[in-house]
């Protein structure tokens, strides 16, 4: 029988590493001979799909799939590397520059299958680490307030409602606190990279006491419950799936550049099974693995398999490649800079817990 069981905050039971707060999801035998422990920053309820289906297909297999916060994630696994202590069989994240990172420690194991080869340059890297998904990086809005036609459609037209007569306000703005969320330093700097506009909108955003959150989740709880009018940088992934069920809230890809970014996973050297993680990233790029990714977990894009990225993308979208150029975003002194421009503008920061 298949046995599964969700714990978020209140364990019955210690965690796998350990700790008490950590969501995590288990599927599988109990008595299973076989474990494969994967780690990540997908939330749970949007993932639950993706682990099942691999279940389904490997029904002697136990699953465990935990979720700490992305800075937990890879903290330990770089301790996990250094030190020679078993890791999970898979970390995956959509924070791309820290996997990359990893790889460039050399704390990632090199795999290389039929599979894994049809992906796009942009996709792979070293055959260490393997984009899949795309996940484009989107305004959403609420529709009580905003229509199709009247929701700002660039980052020069939000400024620009945010500095004119009408009623939207910076208070009106949600967006990631990117001191606390690891993603948000990538997003930023690209955004930055992109247009010198974004200087200009961080500082609206901080001088109208924009409000800061820790997830794409919760700032699109407050969307749909009207606390919040725009969501900023919201992962367009979990705001698909959200508005899917929910018609209070809706999406918009900027249309001055959209930030694509693909949701990645590696197979770390500390894992105690080489097969075990290799066989969870073939699934994941799998067809039968990207139906579910694409129908039922984020939503998100399909990767066009044997394609150049040239020949598939608009010309808006701004895809994040899997590339050396990505250990940028974790430059002690890239990130100082970007931390004390935030903080320039936040200084009467409006920031609250996640609900």
């Amino acid at each position: 029988m298949m046995i599964r069981i969700i714990i978020l905050c209140l364990a019955l039971m210690l965690p796998i590493s350990g700790r008490a707060d950590v969501p995590r999801v288990i599927l599988g035998p109990e008595q299973s001979t076989e474990t494969i422990r994967i780690v990540g920053d997908a939330d749970i309820p949007q993932f639950t799909p993706v682990l099942e289906a691999f279940a389904e297909r490997n029904p002697g297999l136990r699953i465990e799939y935990e979720s700490p916060t992305t800075a937990d994630i890879f903290a330990n696994a770089i301790v996990d590397c250094t030190t020679g202590a078993p890791g999970p069989h898979a970390i995956l994240s959509s924070s791309v520059h820290k996997l990359v990172d990893l790889v460039n420690r050399n704390c990632a194991q090199r795999y290389r299958s039929a599979i894994t080869q049809r992906l796009p340059d942009s996709l792979r890297w070293r055959d260490e680490v393997w984009g899949f998904s795309r996940e484009p990086v989107v305004f959403a809005y609420n529709t009580e307030y905003f229509s199709e036609s009247t929701v700002p459609n660039t980052r020069l037209e939000l400024l620009e409602k945010l500095d004119g007569p009408a009623a939207l306000t910076a208070k009106d703005i949600v967006t990631h606190n990117m001191p606390i969320v690891e993603l948000s330093y990538l997003l930023v700097m690209l955004d930055l990279n992109q247009t010198s506009t974004l200087a200009s909108l961080i500082e609206a955003f901080g001088a109208g006491s924009a409000t800061l959150l820790g997830s794409t989740a919760a700032m699109l709880d407050g969307v749909a419950e009207g606390r919040f009018k725009l969501a900023y940088n919201a992962l367009g992934s979990y705001a698909a799936a959200r508005a899917a069920q929910d018609p209070r809230i809706g999406i918009l890809e900027p249309k001055d550049f959209t930030t694509v970014l693909s949701r990645s996973v590696i197979v770390p050297k500390s894992a105690p099974s080489r097969a075990l993680g290799t066989r969870f990233v073939d699934f994941l790029l799998s067809d039968d693995g990207q139906r579910v990714l694409t129908e039922q977990s984020f939503r998100n894009r399909p990767i066009a398999f044997d394609q150049d990225d040239n020949e598939v993308v608009a010309t808006a979208d701004r895809l994040v490649a899997l590339s050396p150029a990505l250990i940028l975003a974790n430059d002690a002194q890239k990130r100082a800079h970007l931390l004390a421009l935030w903080n320039a503008a936040f200084r009467h920061r409006n920031t609250y817990p996640d609900m």
